[in-house]
């Protein structure tokens, strides 16, 4: 297992950029492996891509904060994609677990917090999402397999669209994925097949609402595949469209054992 901190100098201290320094340990394991993120808050100013293979562990109290005020960055962290690689053969077999995701309230800009893309067998667990604003806090895109498991979604986000679902289900769409550029300025491409998410599972998560929009959901026509949603707890207002909502093209969903308050 490699240290983002005891092996590439991060600094955790919400104030020095992480970005270059917490993406050479991503690149470190192209080929796989686990990667550690001690506690402290780690500011980006780009998104971090990760690849297959990769087991992502973050220690209670680490942050994934985005922190470019002068640039829209618009994502925190996204799988490697490429335009030759189309399906759900870009990127598999991911572990995501314990992460605090900081969208940071301070910035008003759209954002989508993590995104997965042409992806299969991807795990997110005992995450935090906060501080979104205007996109969403996941967007799973043109992925099957997908886990979200015992996450935290809070009710710090900003915007008042009806299109603002906590956790996205989409397609891989010319506009409706991207553009996510790297920390070297570089776009992130990927394959405009429209290949659509299958075998989603979201459970044990809480969602806190924030008045406008659905906790899970999507609003592009696109025939998703299997969503089983359960043993969830959905908090306050989500608007005139609820707490869980999608499109007439959606099929098999499932959706029990969730609790619904005030």
């Amino acid at each position: 297992m490699l240290n983002v901190k005891l092996d590439f100098n991060t600094v955790g201290d919400s104030v020095t950029d992480d970005t270059d320094a917490l993406q050479n340990a991503l690149d470190a394991l192209k080929d796989g492996g686990e990667l550690f993120f001690p506690a402290g808050i780690y500011r980006t100013t780009a998104c971090l891509i990760f690849y297959s293979n990769q087991h992502l562990i973050f220690e209670e109290g680490a942050v994934l904060l985005r922190g470019n005020k002068d640039l829209e960055q618009r994502y925190i962290l996204a799988n490697h994609t490429t335009p030759g690689k189309g399906g759900y053969s870009s990127c598999e077999n991911v572990l995501i677990d314990g992460a605090c995701f900081d969208g940071n309230a301070q910035i008003e800009l759209c954002t989508t917090l993590l995104n997965t893309c042409h992806a299969k067998n991807i795990t997110i667990r005992n995450c935090l999402f906060r501080n979104g604003c205007l996109w969403h806090y996941i967007e799973i895109n043109s992925s099957k397999n997908v886990l979200v498991d015992a996450c935290t979604f809070d009710s710090s986000y900003s915007t008042d669209s009806e299109k603002g679902e906590q956790v996205q289900l989409d397609l891989a769409r010319t506009g409706s994925y991207g553009p996510i550029m790297d920390n070297s300025g570089k776009e992130v491409e990927f394959m405009p097949d429209e290949t659509v998410c299958r075998d989603i599972e979201i459970k044990n998560c809480r969602f806190y609402g924030y008045g406008h929009a659905p906790a899970i959901g999507n609003h592009a026509n696109a025939p998703h595949h299997h969503v089983k949603i359960h043993h969830n707890t959905f908090i306050g207002s989500f608007g005139r469209r609820g707490a869980i909502d999608f499109v007439d093209m959606m099929t098999d969903i499932e959706a029990f054992d969730n609790e619904y308050g005030d």
